[in-house]
This record gives C-alpha cells, structure tokens and sequence, in this order.
C-alpha cells in the first residue's frame, strides 16, 4: 500500500484537464529505486513533482478498510482528476491520530482501477476510480542531471511573495495572462582571489527581475533572494544552493552503460570560505616551492651527469716514480710531444655574422639554493 498525504492530490490543477493526450488527465503514482513514493502532474507546458515521507505501513489500521498493505516495486499508476479532487476529501477532518489523515492506495489492486480509502476507525470511506490508460512521457528527462550543475542557477525565493508579485504583475498588465520574463543578476565567474564560483552560488544574493509588457504598460518587479536558512541564521556568501531535487529513475529505467554521460575530465572548482582560500593560498605557495626545488634538483643532475661522461686523461707518473723506474734499469719514458697546433682556416663570410652560442644557463639563487634543501620561505625570510 502507498500512503498519501491528502495535499498531494491537488498536483492535479497542473494535469492536463483538456489534454488530446490521455495519459496527462491525471496525476501519476509510483515509487522510485529506492522505494520512495513519488507523485507528478503536467499538461505538457507546466510540470510539477513531489515526494514525501511515508509513515510506516504497519501504523495504519489497514484491516479496517480491507485493502492490501503490501509494497510492489516499480509500481505506477495514473489516478484521474476527477478522482484526485475526490480524495483530498476521504481522510477524517478531526482526529488525534496522524496517521489517518493519510489516503491508502492499494499497489496490488491497481489492476484497471486505483482502490483508495480512509477511514476514522469507526467508518470507512472508500473510492475506486479506473485507472488512466496510456503512456505517460518520460517526465524524469526534463530535469537537469548531477553532471550539469554548472549550467543551472539557484535563488531561493519566497514562495508567497513571488505568488503575490506575480498576481500583481497580471492586475496591472490588464491581460488574463501576460507573458513575464525572468532575470536573474549573475556574479563574477571568479572570486577576488581567483577561485572559481560555482554556476549555482552566482546569483543566490542578488535580486531576480520580472518583467512584463502588456497595452503599451511597460511593469518591471523585483524580489529579493532569502537571506536566511531554514533556521533563521544568515546564508554565507560563499554557501552553494542544493541543485533542483532530481527524483531518482525506476531500475528498469535506469540508463545502460552505453547511455550513461561521459564522466566529466576536469574536478568542479568548489567555492570556498575565507579560511578555504587562506589555505589555497598556501598550497600554492608550497606547490611553487617544490616545483623549484625540483627543477634545480634536475638540473644539477643533468650538469653532474655532463662532468661524469667526460673522458679522464691517465695519470702522468710523478718524478719520484721515473727515477725509482731508471734505477730499476727501465726506460724512463718519454714525454709525449705537444701536438703542432692547425693552422687557422680562414672564416667564410657566412660563417662570420653567425651569432655566437648561447651560453649554458646558470641557476638562479633561488634554484641553486631549493637544490641545496633550502625551500623558498627560508630564501625570503633571510632578506
């Protein structure tokens, strides 16, 4: 069984009433991969979702209505809105227990008509409507995937206000339905140390913009974002907004591996605080020390490495051991005779005006001292 807060029913006012396409004349039930009841509504134009939290099946008299209490899983019906209007009204308008303000929805029976009662414990009301045939449109895809929260915006507004603001914009314009537009007021991609802002943090603390123009009346609204949390407390600058609540696919919808998006190449910078960016600051600081240190560690490898694959000339023997050879009656050897130095060719004009070899670059203090041990911080501090 699926119990349903009675609210959920009103998702029908966004069903498609008039809809050619008979699936959207009511409002979808179903549970998600993980067993969580889900609700949705739409005539094609609008849409709107819900999930909510089931009280446990075992707290609900359900042997007083004589429905099933078993779950079903990937269970999914579509319950008229005629019907939808019914059940907003079946559950007991006073009673101390909470749990009989709640709609049963038999899963099981849910075989061309959608059983659902409510009862107070002393009477029971029942409805069983036939259930909407068709094909209902893949509603999950219009949503924004985790991968892409760099391309949504969120501002969390409230909802009163925006209602009252755009009622008001509608008695102004003097049209029944005037077409608005939404603006919302971006920050900068990069904060002032450099660091990226997400997508979603951009435009959380500046105001949204409606505009609309209706019989030569040009009106233009403003609203501010929510400033405080839940909890009353201020949001900080650099606090991201939660994404749009994806309700998670049915396992026999979930994408196959060749469906599945390419998983993005480069890390989402993540905004951070104050004390985030002290500490960014810091790692780069050591980044750039342990690269220098590393290039002036190579570099005076390379320069050892050049002086070892010399060729070394052989030791020419000391006088002490050219007398100690003549006494033993060995020939003291000869010095070698210097070799006659070539003749300086001469130097062809081409030749002449090439410019010199570059010399060997020499290291910096800063390299010859982070090849020695001695890290950047150490260089300054001696200054």
């Amino acid at each position: 069984m699926m119990l349903v807060k009675p609210e959920i029913f009103e998702l029908h006012k966004v069903a498609g009433y008039e809809s050619s396409r008979y699936a959207l004349g009511g409002v979808r039930f179903e549970r998600d991969a993980t067993g969580q009841p889900v609700a949705v509504a739409t005539d094609g134009r609008v849409m709107l979702a819900a999930r909510w939290v089931e009280t446990a099946a075992d707290e609900y008299p359900a042997d007083k209505t004589g429905l099933a209490t078993e779950l079903v899983p990937g269970f999914g019906c579509i319950v008229p809105i005629d019907a939808c209007k019914k059940a907003v009204k079946l559950p007991p308008k006073r009673t101390n227990k909470a749990v009989l303000r709640n709609v049963l929805l038999d899963e099981p029976a849910t075989n061309g008509a959608v059983p659902m009662a409510a009862t107070d414990l002393e009477a029971v009301d029942r409805l069983e409507p036939a259930a909407l045939e068709g094909r209902y449109p893949k509603w999950r895809d219009v949503y924004p995937r985790n991968d892409q929260a760099e391309r949504t915006v969120s501002v969390k507004l409230g909802g009163r206000l925006l209602a009252d603001l755009l009622q008001s914009v509608i008695k102004a314009s003097g049209e029944r339905d005037p077409k608005v537009v939404v603006t919302f007021n971006l920050d900068a991609e990069r904060n002032q140390d450099g660091d990226r802002v997400l997508m979603a943090a951009r435009a959380q603390r500046n105001p949204v913009f409606i505009t609309a123009e209706a019989n030569d009346t040009q009106l233009t609204g403003v609203i501010m974002p929510v400033a405080v949390d839940d909890n009353g407390k201020p949001i900080p600058s650099s606090w991201p907004l939660l994404p749009v609540w994806v309700p998670g696919p049915h396992e026999a919808e979930k994408p196959t591996e060749a469906e599945k998006p390419a998983k993005p190449t480069e890390p989402i910078d993540e905004p951070v605080t104050a004390e985030g960016q002290a500490d960014k600051a810091k790692a780069r600081r050591k980044a750039r020390a342990a690269k220098l240190k590393a290039d002036a560690a190579a570099k005076l490898a390379d320069k050892g490495k050049a002086e070892a694959e010399k060729p070394t000339e052989p030791a020419k023997p000391s006088k002490a051991d050219q007398k100690a050879a003549a006494d033993d009656g060995e020939p003291e050897p000869a010095e070698p005779e210097p070799a006659a130095e070539p003749e300086p060719k001469p130097i062809p004009a081409e030749a002449a005006t090439e410019p010199p070899a570059e010399a060997e670059p020499t290291l910096t203090a800063t390299e010859a001292a982070a090849g020695l041990g001695v890290t950047q911080y150490e260089i300054l501090a001696s200054w």
